[in-house]
């Protein structure tokens, strides 16, 4: 049997993200998302919850670009003196293998990142983080103390098979995830914590197209594939975020196409979210 979840990231980041992936759940394929405790339109996606309990959330972890929880003197070395904010991706990747940043503080803001979700009273199904922050080593055990203190099961495992290779920066990020998976694949199997069998969307990650969405349903195989998607209606406050170069909208009628619809029924591939997964597990 062929299972897919469908998983949107990013949820409660924007409005327009929030619109575009509860759009995408109601009239499209969209299964479960990933709340961004820290996003500016947190609120907005908690109202949206409400308003779909059948809806599936998990934690979107953030460490780089914004706002974070904790005030600054609890985690300096995890912000942009600057502007306050967290630091730029690429800042904080390289302070993390020069040693700069530390660790105690990741778990303090991370604990609470959780914390703050499910004061919201939401049931966490599944961890995931931007910027696939959770899967640097150290991050990794942190986040593992973390699901087991408080009994979240599911923790994202982007080992994206490569179907042909491209000279690009987004391959060679992909490239370097990979290893990461590959080096740290015996816990994840030893404690479960990868509860679908397959992974995709890094590559195509804000560029998934209704024609590279058909192209990927067609070679879903059998199992649980997680499909990571980013769908959004345009605002003012996603447009803040055109430096990334996603393609919200298109992702968006992608997820709604009935053309794809279609498709998914034609190959018996079954939409599931990550509380089905608690009773196939």
């Amino acid at each position: 049997m062929k299972y897919l979840i469908v998983n949107a990231d990013d949820f409660g980041l924007t409005k327009g993200i929030n619109q575009g992936i509860i759009k995408a759940f109601k009239k499209g394929i969209v299964s479960s998302a990933s709340i961004m405790p820290v996003g500016k339109a947190y609120n907005d996606a908690l109202r949206l919850i409400k308003e779909n309990p059948e809806f599936d959330v998990g934690v979107h972890l953030c460490l780089t670009d914004e706002v974070p929880i904790l005030p600054k003197e609890e985690i300096s070395t995890l912000l942009d003196h600057q502007s306050n904010t967290f630091k730029s991706k690429k800042k904080f990747f390289l302070d993390y293998f020069l040693g700069k940043i530390n660790i105690y503080e990741i778990e303090k803001e991370l604990e609470t990142q959780i914390k703050k979700v499910l004061d919201s009273k939401i049931d966490i199904t599944h961890i995931d983080s931007h910027n696939y922050i959770h899967m640097l080593p150290k991050v990794l055990n942190v986040v593992i103390k973390l699901m087991k203190r408080y009994k979240i099961h599911f923790l994202r495992y982007p080992n994206e098979k490569i179907k042909y290779i491209r000279v690009s920066l987004r391959y060679l990020s992909c490239f370097i995830l990979k290893s990461l998976c590959l080096l740290k694949r015996d816990i994840f199997y030893k404690l479960k914590l990868n509860g679908p069998d397959e992974f995709i969307g890094f590559i195509d990650s804000g560029h998934l197209s209704k024609h590279r969405l058909i192209q990927i349903i067609k070679r879903i195989n059998n199992g649980i594939t997680e499909l990571v998607c980013h769908p959004a209606i345009l605002d003012s406050e996603t447009l803040q975020y055109k430096k990334w170069n996603y393609n919200w909208q298109e992702e968006l009628d992608a997820f709604l196409s009935y053309e794809v619809e279609n498709l998914i029924n034609k190959f018996n591939i079954r939409i599931i979210n990550f509380k089905y997964l608690y009773d196939l597990k």
